[in-house]
Formats: structure tokens, sequence, C-alpha cells
């Protein structure tokens, strides 16, 4: 639903990131963080240590940065 921002997470993972593995689960999850920044005026990521908060805003701020 959104190519251009779709098409930037794997250039954002490869190049700068690295060491993460992509899943089809991974991209949903920073595509769904995407939705709601786009309805939202801010938004707080909430969940257990080391589930991949910090990882996913890096990388949808990046992507929408390349964009």
């Amino acid at each position: 639903m959104y190519p251009a921002v779709e098409k930037a997470i794997p250039d954002v993972v490869k190049n700068d990131i690295g060491t993460i593995v992509q899943t089809d689960s991974f991209n949903l999850k920073i595509i769904q963080l995407y939705e709601t920044y786009l309805v939202r005026h801010g938004y707080m990521l909430v969940g257990p240590t080391g589930s991949g908060k910090t990882t996913i805003m890096k990388i949808l701020t990046e992507s929408i940065s390349k964009v």
C-alpha cells in the first residue's frame, strides 16, 4: 500500500543496519508503525525488552528520510 516506503525498508536494513534478518512479520510491524504515524500526532512504542521497538523506529525513520 505504501510502495515508496516499502521499497526503502530493505535498502535501509541492508545498508545501514546489516545484522537484521528481514521477515514478513518484521516488515509488517514497520508498516503498522508507519500507518500509526500517518494518523496520530504522536505514538508510544510499548513492549518487552529486546522486542525490536527501537530498531523498527530507526528503520522507519531512515526509510521515510530516504523517500
